[in-house]
């Protein structure tokens, strides 16, 4: 009888919460549209002085592509001219950044791969030895007009550079270098804060992939994405808006000039009174017994564990494939991230033996468990193939080893496989293709000698 009482009034508690809840939203439906309303113009006030300054500087930058100064002192370029081409684009550059107040302007060319600015010969580039020097070559082999990007110095982040750079051809189109022009990262950073203050919001620019490029916080730039905000590429000139966790939301723009995302979000998601009538109602429907359990997996759904497409997504494992990786960090590229500290490539020993004895689509998910179990959201692992596992660590190499270690012995325990693990520390000078093939060479190494261990730099 307690019992049938105690549901009756857990029931009527709740079907009066939400008749309340019900009320509210529907008072306040209106102030929400207002409040939509707002949050597009102060996004678009905001987006308007921003990418003002950053189309000055691409204006700038195609201002000095055109010029036929410039284009004839890179087709008459010697090296026995080259102490006078050097004090002559030295001159111009050191010029016309004083006069257009920008940080620098400087000019690749091409033919020599001589980097003039500012302060005369900066280097001669080399992209395909040096990883600072591999955004040339992306710009050539894409063929593309324009590209924008920063480059951070970790020690000071007042040093940071914005570079908008301009393709420079001659009147037949072939392909001279490049006009650029920096901007200081800082000041960016002090306007978008100075936004974000005035308006409780988080204001980012990312790139195609979702990386973070622009952000008030230093530290939030190259280590941060955002790719469940930007999966599809919104081309049209539209802002996207849309709800963002609870009572929160996210305004998106494709920038077509940078192929980068403008994303405002709220800052607070929804933290105000009707927010704090939803959480003391949430609190009272979990004295509900029977209720509450429906109302709180509707309101708590289960995230993803990674943001990515279908296509990047292992269907057995549900890991992140090797399509994952590509979109991220490129195949021939660097990390842009100081996030992993190390990283690991293993495979199952004598698995095509395995998989004629046994379910082998078991003993994959079965040694997937155990390694995210040991990695404990301290990193990622990746399907690179087969039977073969990229993991990412965020952890110093000797905590990896360590459960590597652990990792091989859990695997053997089981008594149906046994791994070979190959670990390396992750060299940021190094491309990425550099440290997948070390920590591959390791577990190729280990394999060799029997299987079942790790080995590391």
């Amino acid at each position: 009888m307690k019992k049938s009482i105690t549901i009756a009034f857990s029931v009527i508690i709740s079907v009066i919460i939400l008749l309340l809840m019900a009320a509210h939203f529907i008072n306040t439906k209106d102030g929400a549209i207002r409040q939509k309303e707002r949050n597009l113009l102060n996004a678009t006030h905001i987006y308007d002085v921003i990418t003002g300054k950053l189309n000055r500087a691409l204006f700038i930058s195609a201002f000095v592509a055109q010029d036929p100064f410039i284009i004839q002192i890179l087709k008459n370029e010697s090296q026995e001219n080259m102490a006078q081409d050097i004090n002559t684009l030295q001159s111009y550059c050191k010029d016309l950044s004083s006069s257009l107040n920008v940080a620098t302007i400087s000019v690749i060319s091409e033919n020599s791969h001589r980097y003039y600015n500012n302060e005369g010969l900066l280097k001669i580039i080399h992209p395909d030895q040096d990883p600072n020097d591999s955004w040339y070559s992306i710009f050539f082999e894409n063929n593309i007009q324009s590209s924008i990007g920063v480059y951070q110095y970790e020690q000071s982040n007042e040093e940071n550079l914005l570079f908008v750079n301009v393709k420079i051809t001659d009147k037949d189109g072939s392909f001279l270098g490049i006009a650029s022009t920096s901007l200081y990262v800082i000041d960016f950073m002090d306007l978008i804060k100075t936004y974000e203050n005035k308006y409780k919001i988080k204001i980012n620019f990312v790139n195609n992939t979702g990386l973070v490029k622009l952000d008030s916080n230093f530290y939030d730039m190259g280590n941060k994405s955002l790719s469940y905000l930007v999966q599809k590429k919104n081309d049209t000139k539209d802002f996207n808006y849309m709800d963002y966790g609870r009572n929160g939301y996210a305004i998106t723009k494709y920038i077509e000039e940078f192929d980068w995302y403008f994303v405002v979000r709220s800052n607070t998601d929804g933290a105000s009174t009707q927010k704090l009538f939803y959480m003391f109602a949430v609190f009272l429907l979990l004295a509900s017994f029977y209720v509450v359990y429906f109302t709180v997996s509707k309101i708590f759904p289960t995230k993803n564990a990674f943001p990515a497409t279908r296509s990047q997504v292992d269907n057995l494992t549900g890991l992140p494939n090797r399509n994952f990786f590509k979109e991220m960090y490129g195949e021939r590229g660097v990390f842009n991230t100081t996030r992993y500290k190390s990283l690991a490539v293993f495979d199952i020993d004598f698995f095509k033996e395995a998989n004629d004895n046994m379910n082998g689509d078991e003993v994959l998910r079965s040694v997937v468990a155990i390694a995210q179990i040991l990695l404990d959201n301290q990193g990622m692992v990746l399907r690179w193939g087969g039977d073969e596992f990229l993991v990412l660590f965020e952890l110093p190499i000797e905590n990896s080893y360590t459960i590597c270690r652990q990792f091989c012995k859990m695997v053997a325990s089981d008594g149906l496989v046994t791994v070979s693990v190959g670990l390396t520390e992750v060299r940021l000078s190094d491309t990425i293709k550099k440290n997948y093939y070390r920590a591959a060479q390791y577990c190729y190494q280990v394999k060799e000698m029997g299987g079942n261990g790790v080995k590391k730099d």
